[in-house]
Order: C-alpha cells, then sequence, then structure tokens
C-alpha cells in the first residue's frame, strides 16, 4: 500500500491477491481524492470465469473466460473470447436499475464470424465496421441517454434504446444480395447503422447445442434504417417510406430484405401497404419486386377506381420496378349477384401517367343484367361475360353469346363502354364474311358480297346513338377501335342498334372498283346490322375514301376542299349494293342570288342486278329564301333532293321538304331542272295542306312584299278560310298548265268557306306572285238576307305595288231585285258586306244600289242567312235636275195656271162693283133729296148728332182693341225640325240635317189666316165706322153753324149707311182695278220665273243618300230619302219617302221639291223688284201645303224602317 498527500490530492495504491468464488488471482487497486471527487480503479490479473462473479452467471457468459476485468467508479471493463472472437467488454447501468448491462465490442466483419450457423444467410451480406452486443436483463429494458465512453464509441450511438434480450447496434455495409438490392433501390450503402436483437443463445460455445433451433433463428429482428429511396420505374401515384433493411427470422430460415410502406394514391385517395422489397431477375435482368398487404379497413380497399360498388378484400399489392413494370393489387371481390370472385387491378401507363386502370374479375361468367350501371341493352339480355376486367367506364371480357341471336360471337373479346349517354359493346372478330353473318342470303345478294372478307372487325350494339373521337373513348375501348383505325383522333359514329366497324380485305373491292382509282388499303367501315335479332337481314357499312372526280351533269355541286368521300357496302333484305359516296357540304342555289347549304351525299354504285347507278341524296342545312325567284316563298332547312339515274347533262333532282305559312308546317314535293349540268332554272312543287286562313294568305302577301321591298298590304279581307287546299310553288319560267305560274310564285287551290256554316261557297284558285294575291272561282247560290244570289264568281284582289291599291273581296253574281233581275256584287271587309248593284226603274227611279250588313261572329246554316236583314245605303242616280225640267216644271205651272183664272174673277168682280156703285149712287140721291125736303135743324138735331158721335168714337175704340188683339196673334210661320239623314248599320244616327217643319208650318199658316181674316173684317168696320164718325162730326159743325148744307144730310140716317155703302163700293173697285194690275205683272213675271226655272245651273244636286230596310223596301214599302241640294247660293237639306219601283209615288214626293225651287226662283224675282210680292205668296201657300203632305209619307216611312 503507497500513497502520495498534497495541494488538496490524496492518491492511495493497493496491490494483492484475491479470491473470487474459490479462485485466487492478483489484483492492484488505486484510491484518488482531489477535495471535490472521488474516483478508484481496480484491476484484476487472471482469467476468470464470469458466471462465478455476483450477478455474472447468465447463459451470454457460458464457456467464456474474462481477462484483465478492471473495476472503476462509473463502469466495469475487461476483454474475453466468444467462439474465436475476441471482444471487450463493458457494463453500464439503465438509469433505476440494479442489474448492470453488458457490452461486448465485438472485433468481427460479420455475425457469422461469432455464429458460425449464420454463414450463408443474408446475415453474411452484413459487414460490420464497428458494433457492439449488449445485454440486457429482463426488467432493464428502456432508454439509456449516457452510455459510457466506450459503449458509445463501439456502438457508433450517443444514447441506446434498450430491449430485454441480446441487442446489437453496428455500424454496417453491405455486399452480396444485399448491397445488389439495396443499389436497384439508388441508395449508397455506404456506413449504415444497423440495430435489433436475438436470442443470447445464439452465442453458446460449439458443441452445446449443435444446430441453431428454428423457433431461435424466428426471433431475429435485425434493422438497418434507410433514407428516403429512389426506386427505379416508381411511378408518381405511388411513394414508399418508413425504409428499413430487416433480417428477419421465419419458419426457420433467415431473410434479408427491405421493409417499406407503400401508398398507393388512386382518385386523391391514399392506400397504404405495408410492402417488403426484394431482388428478382425477370427478362434476363434484375428488378426490385415489392409485395404487401393493405393495412387499413380489415384489408379492405373500397370505391376503387371512382366506382362505389367496387371492393377488393384481402388486398395485397405486388410491384415489379425493372425491365417491365407491374403494379397490381390482388384480392376477392364480388358483382351483383356473384360472389367471392377472384380480382386483381391492372395499370395502363402512359410514361408515369395512368392512361386506364381497373379490376379483373377472375374464373367466372357474369351476365350482362348483373354489371352494375348499365342497364338493358336491346338484344343482349342473355350475354355474360368471362374474366371481366372493370374500369370506371367500361367492361371487358371474354363473350359468352351460345343459344343468343349472337352466337356467331361466341367465345370473343369485347369491350363495354360508355359513350356520351348511353352503352356500346364491341366485340372483336377477325377473318369472316357475310355469310358467317347472314348464312341464309338469296343468291343475287351472296353473288355480289360472296368475295368480300373482313380481316379485322368490331360488332358495336349501343343503348342510344353516339358520335365521338375515339381518344375520347374509355382506353379498352381504344385499343378495340385502333385495331381498325390508325388514328385515335379519328372521329367514329356508333350506332342505335347493331353496328360494324370493319378493315376489309382490298382484293375483291380492287377488282370490282379498280377503275375509279380508290385505294382501299387501310379503309375502316363502320355502319349499322339489322336482322340479327328479328327482321330481314340488313346492314349498310361505309369507308372513307380520297376525293373523286364529280361526273357528268352534276357541275352545279361545287366540290369543297378536304371533301369526304366514302365507299359503302349495303344490304336490305334481297336489295343490296356497293360503291363509292362523296359527302360535302355545298353551296346551292341559282344564278346571281344568295345560295343554300347543301349536305350532299352523291353516290356511284353496283347493284344486284350488275348496274351502275348514281344516286344524290342532299340536305339543305339552312332555310332557302326566295328559292329560285320565287318572291316571298320559303324551304325550310331539312329539305331534301334526290336523283336516280345515270349521267346526263340534264338532270331533273327530285324535292322534298316543309315551308311554313305563319303557324303551319306544310310538306312539298317536286322537282329542280338543271340544264348543262351548271345551275338549277327552274322549280316546282306542291303540297297540301288541311286550311288556311285569311291571315295565312295576307302573311304570304306580305313576305312577298318584304321580299320585293314593296309597301306591305293592311289585313281587311273578312275571316274566311279554304279547305283542302292543294299548293304549288313555281320559280319564274316554269311550264306546265298544273302550275299556272309562268311569272312565278305560288297556286292555291281549295275550297273556299265564307258565310254558310255548314258549306263551302264553291272552289277557288288563288295566286301570290310578285303583282299580289288574286282569287277567282265559280261559287254557288245563296241567300244573303232577302236577296238571292246565283250564278256567283268570287272576284278577290290584294295588289302590290305604287301607288299602292286597297284590297278588294267581291263576289259578282244576279240578284233579283225588286223583281228585276240585276248583276250584283258582293263586297266583303273585315266586319261588313256590302250588295252593290245599279237599277233603273224609270226617270226617276235610277239608283246606284247599296246594302249593308254585319258578317256574322260565326258561320251559319243557309236558312239562318236568309233571315238577316240588310240596310240600306244606296244613292239616287236619276237625272233630277232634267225632271225638273219636265215633269217638274208642269207642277209649277199648274199652280201658276191660277193667275190667269184670278184674273178672269178679278175683271168680272170689277164689272159687278161699277154695276153696284151706279144703283148706291141713284139710292143716295134719291136718299139725299128726301132729307133736304125734310130737314130738321136746331138743338135737336144737334143733340142725336152728339150721340151719334159719342157712339162711333166708342165702336172705334173697341174695333182698334180687337183689331190689335188678332193681329198679335199671328205668328211667323219658319217652324224646323232636325231630321236623321243617315244610320249605321246597327240603326243608330250617324248624320243629321235641319229641315223646315212644314206640318207645324201648315198648322200655324191655318191660325194665322183664322186671325188674319178676323182682323180684316174688323178693319172694314172700322173704316165704315170711322167714315160715320168723319160725316157725323162735319155734319155737326155746319149744324152749330146753323148751315143747311150737304154735310148735315149726310149725317143723317137714312143718308148715311148709303153713303157708306158707296165709299166701301167704291174702294173695292179700287182695289179690284188695282189686282187686275198686279194680276196682269204676275203673269208677266211667271214667264220669266218659268224661264229661270229651267236654268241647268239653278238646282244642283249635292247627295241624294237611301236608307232603311232592305227587306221592307223590297216588300214594296217606302225607303227614306235624304236629299242634298243647292238652289242658287242657297244649301236646302230634305227628307222624304222613296219607292224603288213606284214612280207616281216618288213623283208626288219630288213635287215638293219643284214648288220650293219655283218658290226660290219667285224669291229672287221679287228681292230683285221683278216680281209681285202676291206671286210668292202664292207659291209659298202652295209649296206648305205639299210639303206638309211629304212630311207625312216620311213620316210613315220612319215608322215602318223602325228609324223615328
Amino acid at each position: 500500500m503507497a500513497g502520495e498527500f498534497g495541494n488538496n490530492l490524496a492518491k492511495i495504491s493497493l496491490s494483492g491477491e484475491v479470491e473470487a468464488s474459490g479462485e485466487k488471482t492478483l489484483f492492484s487497486a488505486e484510491l484518488s481524492m482531489d477535495g471535490k471527487d472521488e474516483d478508484f480503479t481496480v484491476n484484476v490479473s487472471g482469467n476468470l470465469d464470469p458466471r462465478k462473479l455476483p450477478g455474472f452467471n447468465l447463459p451470454l457468459f457460458e464457456g467464456i473466460k474474462l481477462t484483465g476485468l478492471t473495476f472503476g467508479k462509473n463502469e466495469v471493463s475487461g476483454s474475453g473470447r466468444i467462439r474465436d472472437v475476441n471482444f471487450d467488454l463493458s457494463f453500464f447501468n439503465t438509469p433505476g436499475k440494479k442489474l448492470p448491462n453488458i457490452a461486448l465490442d465485438l472485433k468481427i466483419d460479420g455475425l457469422q464470424q461469432l455464429i458460425p450457423e449464420l454463414a450463408d444467410t443474408p446475415v453474411s451480406d452484413v459487414k460490420i465496421k464497428k458494433g457492439a452486443l449488449v445485454y440486457v436483463p429482463e426488467g432493464n429494458q428502456g432508454a439509456v441517454s449516457t452510455p459510457p465512453k466506450r459503449v458509445q464509441e463501439s456502438t457508433g450511438e450517443k444514447s441506446l434504446q434498450l430491449k430485454p434480450g441480446l441487442n446489437l447496434f453496428a455500424r454496417v455495409g453491405l455486399t452480396g444480395q444485399l448491397k445488389n438490392l439495396l443499389d436497384l433501390t439508388g441508395l449508397k450503402s455506404l456506413e449504415l447503422p444497423m440495430t435489433g436483437g436475438f436470442d443470447p443463445s445464439l452465442l453458446k460455445a460449439p458443441g452445446a447445442g449443435g444446430k441453431i433451433a428454428a423457433e431461435i433463428i424466428n426471433q431475429i429482428d435485425l434493422e438497418v434504417p434507410l433514407g428516403r429511396l429512389s426506386l427505379p420505374g416508381l411511378p408518381p401515384f405511388i411513394e414508399c417510406s418508413d425504409n428499413t433493411i430487416a433480417l428477419k427470422g421465419k419458419e426457420g430460415k433467415l431473410t434479408g430484405f427491405i421493409s417499406t410502406k407503400i401508398s398507393l394514391t388512386l382518385d386523391r385517395i391514399k392506400h397504404v401497404f405495408a410492402c417488403s422489397i426484394g431482388r428478382d431477375v425477370k427478362d434476363g435482368a434484375d428488378c426490385l419486386v415489392i409485395d404487401g398487404s393493405y393495412q387499413a379497413n380489415g384489408g379492405s380497399m373500397k370505391n376503387l377506381f371512382g366506382l362505389p360498388w367496387l371492393e377488393i378484400r384481402n388486398a395485397a399489392l405486388y410491384l415489379e420496378l425493372g425491365r417491365n413494370r407491374v403494379i397490381k393489387v390482388s384480392g376477392r371481390s364480388s358483382i351483383g349477384k356473384i360472389k367471392n370472385l377472384k380480382a386483381e387491378t391492372f395499370f395502363k401507363m402512359a410514361g408515369d401517367t395512368i392512361v386506364d386502370a381497373g379490376v379483373r374479375l377472375l374464373d367466372a361468367d357474369i351476365p350482362l343484367s348483373e354489371l352494375p350501371g348499365v342497364g338493358q341493352i336491346p338484344g343482349l339480355d342473355r350475354i355474360k361475360f368471362r374474366d371481366l376486367t372493370v374500369s370506371s367506364a367500361s367492361f371487358a371480357g371474354t363473350v359468352r353469346s351460345a343459344n343468343t341471336p349472337l352466337a356467331f360471337l361466341d367465345n370473343l373479346s369485347s369491350v363495354l363502354f360508355k359513350a356520351e349517354k348511353g352503352w356500346t359493346l364491341a366485340i372483336m372478330k377477325e377473318n369472316f364474311g357475310l355469310a358467317d353473318i347472314f348464312p341464309g342470303l338469296p343468291e343475287p345478294v351472296r353473288t355480289i358480297f360472296k368475295d368480300i372478307r373482313f380481316s379485322t372487325a368490331a360488332f358495336v350494339v349501343s343503348s342510344s346513338p353516339a358520335e365521338c373521337r375515339i381518344s375520347d373513348l374509355p382506353i379498352a375501348a381504344q385499343e378495340a377501335m385502333l385495331r381498325m383505325y390508325g388514328d385515335n383522333s379519328t372521329k367514329i359514329k356508333l350506332p342505335d342498334g347493331l353496328g360494324l366497324i370493319t378493315a376489309i380485305s382490298p382484293e375483291a373491292l380492287i377488282k370490282q372498283f379498280g377503275h375509279l382509282n380508290i385505294d382501299f388499303n387501310n379503309l375502316v367501315f363502320s355502319g349499322t346490322l339489322g336482322g340479327i335479332f328479328s327482321g330481314s337481314p340488313a346492314f349498310e357499312i361505309a369507308a372513307v375514301i380520297p376525293p373523286l372526280k364529280m361526273p357528268e351533269g352534276f357541275d352545279f355541286l361545287v366540290m369543297p376542299k378536304n371533301v369526304q368521300c366514302r365507299f359503302f357496302l349495303r344490304l336490305k333484305g334481297i336489295e343490296a349494293a356497293l360503291g363509292a359516296t362523296i359527302a360535302m357540304v355545298t353551296a346551292f342555289g341559282g344564278e346571281n342570288e344568295p345560295k343554300v347549304d347543301l349536305e350532299t351525299s352523291l353516290s356511284f354504285q353496283v347493284d344486284t342486278r350488275g348496274g351502275f347507278t348514281i344516286v344524290l341524296r342532299g340536305e339543305m342545312l339552312t332555310d332557302w329564301i326566295n328559292p329560285l325567284g320565287i318572291k316571298g316563298f320559303s324551304l325550310d332547312a331539312g329539305t331534301l333532293l334526290a336523283f336516280e339515274g345515270s349521267a346526263s347533262s340534264n338532270i331533273r333532282l327530285m324535292i322534298t321538304g316543309n315551308t311554313h305559312i305563319k303557324d303551319r308546317v306544310i310538306k312539298l314535293s317536286g322537282a329542280i331542272d338543271i340544264m348543262g349540268g351548271r345551275v338549277p332554272v327552274a322549280l316546282a312543287m306542291e303540297g297540301a295542306v288541311s286550311e288556311l286562313s285569311t291571315d295565312d294568305l295576307f302573311a304570304m302577301v306580305n313576305k312577298v312584299a318584304a321580299a320585293t321591298k314593296a309597301q306591305p298590304v293592311k289585313p281587311s279581307f273578312p275571316p274566311f278560310k279554304l279547305t283542302s287546299v292543294d299548293l304549288a310553288f313555281a320559280s319564274p319560267g316554269t311550264i306546265g298548265a298544273q302550275y299556272d305560274l309562268d311569272a312565278g310564285g305560288t297556286r292555291i287551290e281549295g275550297d273556299l268557306w265564307f258565310l254558310l256554316k255548314n258549306e263551302p261557297l264553291g272552289s277557288v284558285r288563288a295566286k301570290v306572285t310578285t303583282s299580289g294575291l288574286e282569287i277567282h272561282g265559280k261559287l254557288g247560290g245563296f241567300q244573303l238576307g232577302p236577296v238571292k244570289l246565283k250564278e256567283n264568281r268570287l272576284d278577290t284582289k290584294a295588289a302590290l305595288g305604287f301607288p299602292p291599291e286597297p284590297p278588294y273581296f267581291k263576289i259578282i253574281g244576279q240578284a233579283d231585285l225588286f223583281g228585276k233581275n240585276n248583276e250584283a256584287e258582293l263586297s266583303a271587309e273585315i266586319n261588313e258586306l256590302e250588295l252593290h248593284s245599279n237599277l233603273d226603274f224609270g226617270k226617276l227611279l235610277k239608283f246606284d244600289f247599296k246594302a249593308r250588313m254585319g258578317i256574322p261572329a260565326k258561320s251559319v246554316e243557309p236558312a239562318e242567312l236568309a233571315k238577316f236583314d240588310m240596310s240600306l245605303d244606296s244613292r239616287l242616280t236619276s237625272d233630277i235636275p232634267g225632271w225638273l225640267r219636265t215633269d217638274g216644271k208642269e207642277v209649277v205651272s199648274k199652280v201658276f195656271a191660277t193667275i190667269e183664272d184670278n184674273l178672269k174673277t178679278a175683271q168680272q168682280g170689277l164689272d159687278l162693283a161699277n154695276s153696284h156703285l151706279k144703283e148706291i149712287d141713284e139710292k143716295l140721291a134719291k136718299a139725299r133729296a128726301e132729307v133736304k125736303k125734310d130737314h130738321e135743324g136746331g138743338s135737336k138735331a144737334i143733340d142725336r148728332t152728339n150721340k151719334q158721335i159719342d157712339t162711333l168714337k166708342a165702336t172705334l175704340k173697341g174695333l182698334d182693341s180687337k183689331i190689335k188683339k188678332e193681329e198679335g196673334a199671328v205668328k211667323k210661320c219658319n217652324q224646323t225640325k232636325k231630321i236623321a239623314i243617315a244610320w249605321n248599320l246597327r240603326g243608330k244616327v250617324i248624320k243629321t240635317a235641319v229641315v223646315p217643319d212644314f206640318a207645324a208650318r201648315t198648322r200655324c199658316s191655318a191660325e194665322n189666316l183664322k186671325h188674319q181674316t178676323a182682323a180684316t173684317s174688323l178693319k172694314v168696320e172700322k173704316a165704315i165706322a170711322q167714315k160715320s164718325l168723319d160725316l157725323a162730326q162735319k155734319g155737326l159743325v155746319e149744324l152749330k153753324k146753323g148751315v143747311n148744307s150737304d154735310a148735315t144730310i149726310d149725317i143723317d140716317p137714312r143718308v148715311t149707311p148709303l153713303l157708306v155703302q158707296h165709299e166701301t163700293e167704291k174702294a173695292m173697285l179700287e182695289a179690284a182695278q188695282l189686282s187686275i194690275d198686279e194680276l196682269k205683272k204676275m203673269d208677266a213675271a211667271v214667264k220669266s220665273a218659268l224661264d229661270q226655272f229651267a236654268n241647268n245651273n239653278l238646282f244642283v244636286l249635292k247627295e241624294a243618300v237611301i236608307s232603311g230596310s232592305l227587306k221592307k223596301a223590297l216588300l214594296g214599302k217606302p225607303a227614306i230619302l235624304a236629299i242634298s241640294f243647292v238652289i242658287g247660293k242657297q244649301e236646302f237639306v230634305k227628307g222624304m219617302a222613296i219607292s224603288f219601283t213606284d214612280q207616281l209615288f216618288t213623283a208626288r214626293q219630288f213635287e215638293a221639291i219643284a214648288l220650293l225651287l219655283a218658290q226660290e226662283v219667285v224669291r229672287i224675282s221679287v228681292e230683285a223688284g221683278k216680281a209681285p210680292p202676291q206671286l210668292l205668296e202664292m207659291l209659298e201657300h202652295a209649296y206648305t201645303e205639299k210639303a206638309a203632305s211629304v212630311e207625312e209619307e216620311l213620316q210613315k216611312a220612319l215608322k215602318e224602317h223602325g228609324l223615328e
């Protein structure tokens, strides 16, 4: 024992012999202290059996001797040898644990040196660069954050995560197969960390147990963590993570592989598999093989590829990454009622992109009806599929079609895919002829097709038609179509029903059509098949070919660039043909007019009769407006053109299509003539429609107006219709009596329905041309109100042009009016009918006859139409001035004739008055003589005379009062009244006039005459009384003077009456003489008045309108005449009754006008001082009497016609 001390440092050394477990060995020890910490070291020399040391009795140390043990404050170290391997030993503790952990610092290149039994296993490919085995007793597991420095150096780890048993921590490199595997992953095999554990029994000394037990091998679990792997050929939708090299025991064998988690992203959903990466040789080259199992949902992958019904149970992933790439998930699945099918996914790639993916359901026949979402496809209800491949938009598999109409396609590959709205099944077949499809073809058909063979074909059955590019189809369908087509940008048509897409061996086609210089190589035909499921055999298939030269006569079809030409095969029943066709859109129309787009198919074909025929089919893609000069006419888009025959310089195209007349659609057919193959020159079409209305006809006219830029016609026809209508449309110059349209336009024929309910009026023909609308035709007879119309014809026109003419609708025929057959014209407007005729029943009975009625709101029975009445609206056309100059003048002359009679009477009165005056003078002289003889004077005579004077004054006063009263009762007789002179169809007054009230004037004149007579009589009495008063007053003066004179004698009662009578008779004599003088003047004025009466310009007729009920007038009842005329400068409006047939009655009414004319003539003369007033009074009296009788007849007529 020795020691050193100083400066707070103490060091003690100790050496000697120690006995451990019955064995003695030397040791040395050293203890040092520095005041802050203490340390000690004990070195034991010699070989020790560690199991004899306390706590070291472990299987690990069986047969091992330890040497150079060193015990320190924090660790125990030493060295030893296991089998032929030397190691350094370190002991350290897990925090909180009593038993130590033992680290063996290995000095080996690989574990096979320590455990020879692991040679020729994957472990031998792991080269240990440094490492340690750490034995961890049970209960010591856990983290050691700071192991001894020696342990850190040997393990290469700063901290350790310990598990019970034997743990391995090492830095390794790889060789052999593991290195090759790692190299394939793209990761360099440098110094890699390796961890894991195994049973300590693996370190037993040789002979201790012999061959290693399988269960001990199975416990080997070693890992080498790896970084990110760059697996060659791994697509971007697959990722790997948690990568390690794993050395694991399984089933008594030790395997080495790379462990990883594979994420497979499908439809944005990640599916994670626990996988291993191994190495294999495929196709003579190394490749990576990855396999593993699905981790989620109990191993079931659901909703695969967007299909909610698709599920793979027990899903396992398999990848090959090498010269070829394989990506596959396998497991079990179900579809419909078919359960537990073997399932495998497939991925078709374009580079690293999935272009198609799906699942194969193997080893079962699956009916079409079990395919989700497909539904029924006609004719495929019994079809089944073997080894079905399912993707998001398609199914593919081997067809099972035995015992179905498609039995000839049994056991062929197929694909069922969705295109646009429906599903299509394509079944692939090679090297066959039509007889294989239709074994029962008749001989003519069999002959034409016998040499034609289909090299590769797809039979397609569709639930609905579709047109799409191959690239738009699901990949499986694309692959099927590309077996015929070379380009997936090709546009294909899928039929509704059964069709065929095929390539044809060119030999037979070249044999028959080589003269057309068609290259039949690489042609793909497609079309439809019929008669497979039912009915007669039928098909039509065609292929695109290079452009052909246009044949003779068809130069009018301008072939555009890149036109599509096709070769076709066609079968329908026993009719068959094959040949070439040109399909194009070309401009079609006449010269110098807008063209219409025409989709055209022109075929050159051989039929079963061996003939070579040209067939043209065309469809207009746009409306053809004003075709070939037919203005206002158009053919709707969809109009079809057709020709079948041989080449010729002149072609006639059959044409069918529709046109519109307002909302009516009319089907037409006809022909277009093409002369010299250059341009169409003539078009004629015919069609029929059940009915055309008035509005339809005006719509047609105004379409012509729009086309010719004419003024449109305003509809003004009455409501009528044409039924059972035949129409013809022809271009200008079209020859044919059936068209009757030399100038072009539209011809319309049909039955005219107007007014009558259950029968048409007759058949008519109408034309619509650039001149407008004309309608003509013979019509049957009918009765309109009280008038029968017969031998009728229609004359209707709506003209176009300038200046514009009003449209008219006329029925012209014969009518019995007032017992006379006359030509009559029935004009109709929108709401009104007017019957017109010119009637001549005598001098005063000439009429522009018109009668009106409203058009019934609905058509009526003939008997009901006959019950209608019509309202007169006629004009008097008689020569009234001429009648006035003749018959009318006689009426006035009769009035003037009374003047001469009055002159004779006046002369007789004058002679009588002279005689009376002589007699009175004699009596007066005798009386005066007597009075003179007996004369008395004095006061007595004065008193008597005064009394006489008073009496006479009183008498005169009374007479003045009476005269004033009678004269005051005299009124002006100029009464007037307002009368109606025009009525509408409903009898409502629409025009009035103010005329003299002759009845009132007559009554007024009669009353005035009574008062005037009374006043005249009173005036005579007054004159006598005044004369007597004058005599009495004169006599009174003489009496008062005492003079006895004549005055005193004349007041004597015996003289006075005679004297008054003398004066009266004398006045009457003077009056009579004056009357004679006046009558002589009037006679001269009459001659002048009659001369004026004959003046043509004195009477001017303005209007003479006849109104009333036609029905009443025809029964002989006078109608109502409102007449307006001018005499001189004064206008008169008079109303009177008028008869259409009774001339005497009418003449009596017109006498009032004659007297009025004479009256006004005399009035002018009187005002000019050329005629005496008495003459005017005479005519006024005569006119007043006549006007009163005319007024009476007028009131009767108004009442009769209900126009009061």
